[in-house]
């Protein structure tokens, strides 16, 4: 009799344990902004050093989807932080005007997915790891100032909770809307501060801050594509589960 109440308290339980934990991994695609599968979005970088510290290592990268009216309701990119900056093409021929080609590498980094998004396999939000994260950035200068800088961005991470193959990689573009630099052009240095619709700025860990300064910009022309994603599984017969009862 006692065995019986065991194994039934035992079935009982595993079976709210199978539903407490099952996994729904994201559904494996690729996904373009382009197509209208997902949103496209914003971007804040931090500069915690010095009033105009673009391109210095210690920088923080945050991008969030933008709906129009709210961030971060679909993806959310945060914490990365600048390790190295190389100068590729240096091509401002009189020290005042043309364009410099900058070879950004990000350190560190979250990643999170929200599940109601085309890749939505059944479980609320994606969580993941930025594994790599480079930008080419073009910054284009006339008559000494800056006044504009476009970039491609490409990424890779992989996402928490299910198989070790569960990847997640994008390529995208981004643009420079405005800073906080004075000796930028009036195009794009704004004196009023980042405006409250673009990303918080942010340190490494991913936590609010109140740096020096900072630029924002957008994130357009996204491709994502998640592949090798599914729950691990660990088959277990129910006559091994009664034999350790016995």
């Amino acid at each position: 009799m006692r065995k019986l109440v065991i194994l039934t308290m035992l079935a009982a339980l595993l079976a709210v344990g199978a539903s407490a934990v099952q996994a729904q991994p994201p559904v494996n695609g690729t996904y373009k902004t382009q197509l209208g599968d997902f949103l496209e979005g914003r971007s804040s970088t931090a500069w915690p050093s010095a009033a105009d510290a673009r391109l210095t290592a210690g920088n923080t990268l945050h991008g969030q989807s933008f709906d129009g009216a709210n961030l971060g309701t679909e993806w959310d990119l945060c914490g990365m932080l600048i390790v190295n900056v190389q100068l590729i093409a240096d091509l401002v021929f009189d020290g005042q005007n043309g364009q410099r080609i900058y070879l950004v590498t990000y350190g560190g980094g979250t990643v999170t997915l929200d599940g109601s998004g085309p890749w939505g396999g059944g479980d609320p939000v994606y969580n993941g790891i930025v594994d790599s994260y480079n930008e080419t950035r073009t910054i284009q200068w006339a008559s000494g100032k800056v006044v504009g800088a476009n970039s491609n961005h490409n990424v890779s991470a992989h996402i928490l909770g299910y198989t070790s193959g569960c990847i997640a990689w994008a390529i995208g573009n981004g643009a420079v809307v405005g800073t906080t630099n004075p000796m930028d052009d009036p195009i794009v240095y704004d004196a009023g501060g980042k405006p409250a619709d673009y990303p918080a700025y942010v340190d490494a860990s991913c936590n609010a801050t109140a740096p020096a300064g900072g630029r924002w910009g957008t994130f357009t022309d996204l491709t994502l594509t998640v592949q090798g994603c599914a729950v691990p599984v660990e088959e277990k017969t129910w006559g091994a589960v009664k034999k350790i009862y016995e």
